[in-house]
C-alpha cells in the first residue's frame, strides 16, 4: 500500500502516511448502503408463527465514507432509533426514542459492531400481528466509532417504513426507495 488508506478506518482528525507516500484520505461514514443480499426471514424472529398476519427482513448496509467507498472496519457500532410509529391508524410510544444498537438480536449473524467490511446486519425489521395489520415507523441510523457519533448531524439513513398484512402468512414492507420485499 503506497501512499493510500482503504481498509482502514480514522478518524477526522487523522491522517497515516505509508512509507514512500503523502498522508492517506480520511474517511467518515457519511452513509448506509443497502446490499442486494437482504431477505424476508421467519416470523418467529418477531414473535410470531408464520402462519401470522406480517413480514420480517433481514437487511445487510454496508458502512460508506464521504466519497461513497466502503469503510472497512470492524470497530463501528451500528445504532438507530425509531419513532413515530402508527400500528393500525393509532400512534403508538416511540419504541426506542434514543439511539440503541440495533444487534445483536436474536437474529444469526447481527452483532453490535460492523464486520471486518464496515457491513452490518439488522434484523429482524417487520411486523407481525393476529389481524390485518398496517404500521409506519421511522427508523433513523447512526454510527458510533470510539465514543463519536457519525455523521456530525446523528443520521447516516433514514428509512421511512410502511408495513401491510390482509391475509395471515402474508406481508410487504418498504421505505418508499430502496427496499421493498413481499411474502
Amino acid at each position: 500500500m503506497n501512499g493510500t488508506v482503504s481498509a482502514r478506518y480514522l478518524q477526522p482528525a487523522e491522517t497515516c502516511t505509508f512509507q514512500g507516500g503523502g498522508p492517506s484520505k480520511v474517511q467518515v461514514p457519511t452513509s448506509l448502503q443497502v446490499l442486494s443480499d437482504t431477505k424476508v426471514i421467519d416470523l418467529s424472529y418477531e414473535g410470531c408463527s408464520n402462519s401470522a398476519y406480517g413480514i420480517a427482513i433481514a437487511i445487510y448496509y454496508q458502512v460508506l465514507d464521504q466519497n461513497s467507498q466502503p469503510i472497512a472496519s470492524n470497530k463501528m457500532e451500528p445504532q438507530e432509533k425509531v419513532t413515530n410509529l402508527v400500528i393500525n391508524g393509532q400512534h403508538q410510544p416511540d419504541p426506542a426514542p434514543n439511539w440503541v444498537d440495533f444487534g445483536p438480536s436474536n437474529y444469526p449473524g447481527t452483532a453490535q459492531f460492523t464486520d471486518a467490511n464496515g457491513r452490518t446486519l439488522d434484523a429482524p425489521v417487520g411486523v407481525c400481528s393476529g389481524t390485518p395489520v398496517t404500521e409506519t415507523a421511522t427508523q433513523q441510523y447512526s454510527v458510533l466509532f470510539k465514543g463519536t457519533r457519525y455523521p456530525a448531524n446523528g443520521v447516516l439513513r433514514t428509512n421511512n417504513w410502511t408495513m401491510t398484512s390482509s391475509s395471515a402468512g402474508h406481508g410487504s414492507i418498504n421505505n418508499g426507495g430502496d427496499i421493498s420485499k413481499s411474502r
